[in-house]
């Protein structure tokens, strides 16, 4: 009787362990930039991620504010980026309120500024129309 032996399952990687860490922190990145929270539950994946937290969250910032990553870069090592997302997130949320403001402030103000909707000219022809129903309503009544 022979022995049956169970074939032997080589274990493969998936095939994106094989991608550079690189191009995950770019992908990684431009997740971040749209959407923090994936990013966030991306990173928890798996420790080759967890490992490229720092970088990602850096590429999340400068693909969503480029300008106030660079004063940032400029400032000295940033080692924080994830924190600087959360900063950046709050300033860019209080810039919109603030335009959202002005701009109903601006649409106020031109609406006030509007021409009026009844002219003078339109006032005189609502009073010659109510007094014509006046004189046509009293002359039923008197009837």
């Amino acid at each position: 009787m022979s022995r049956r032996t169970r074939p032997t399952t080589r274990r493969t990687d998936p095939p994106a362990a094989s991608l550079p860490g690189d191009l995950w922190i770019c992908i990684l990145g431009a997740v971040g930039a749209s959407d923090p929270s994936s990013l966030g539950r991306a990173l928890c994946a798996t420790p080759q991620f967890a490992a490229l937290a720092p970088w990602a969250w850096r590429e999340a910032v400068q693909a969503r504010w480029p300008a106030w990553a660079a004063v940032a870069a400029r400032a000295g090592p940033v080692t924080a980026w994830r924190r600087l997302h959360e900063l950046f997130s709050l300033r860019q949320r209080e810039l919109d309120a603030v335009a959202t403001e002005s701009a109903l402030a601006s649409s106020r103000a031109a609406a006030s500024t509007a021409p009026p909707s009844v002219t003078p000219r339109h006032r005189s022809v609502l009073v010659e129309w109510l007094a014509e129903v006046r004189r046509d309503t009293r002359a039923a009544v008197d009837r």
